[in-house]
């Protein structure tokens, strides 16, 4: 795969150590792994193209936001079903997180959508989006 320009490829479970890559294909490889090996729900963080990414890992579903700043937010959040009512309770590392069903994917998608991400530099425009 071409190297593609990013400011820095980095992956951090919830209060874990940073991980950082030279490579988007090693960084690729590590967050797959990260994904398919996670037994209980966590926050993955990962920063790439000025951006910090966060999803739910170790669940069935998974939500994603994208925060350009620097931690104040709003959000950039893919929406998964517009017409959706509810919450979802998450609890990565036994922290409550509820999180709107409207916002939740299944995590085949969700990581989908961080791979396009990391490749891209772009939002996918294969969703619609909201903030919070």
């Amino acid at each position: 795969m071409a190297h593609i320009p990013v400011n820095r490829l980095r992956l951090q479970l919830w209060e874990g150590p940073f991980y950082e890559f030279g490579d988007v294909d090693g960084f690729l490889a590590a967050f797959r792994e990260i994904v398919r090996t996670a037994s209980t729900e966590n926050v993955l963080e990962i920063q790439c193209h000025g951006c910090r990414v966060t999803l739910i890992v170790g669940s069935e579903v998974s939500f994603v936001q994208f925060d350009w700043s620097d931690g104040g937010g709003p959000y950039d959040v893919p929406v998964a079903a517009p017409d959706a009512r509810g919450e979802h309770e998450f609890y990565p590392g036994g922290h409550h997180t509820p999180m709107e069903l409207r916002y939740v994917f299944p995590i085949e998608a969700a990581c989908q959508l961080v791979e396009e991400f990391i490749l891209s530099g772009e939002r996918p425009p294969s969703v619609s989006w909201g903030q919070f």
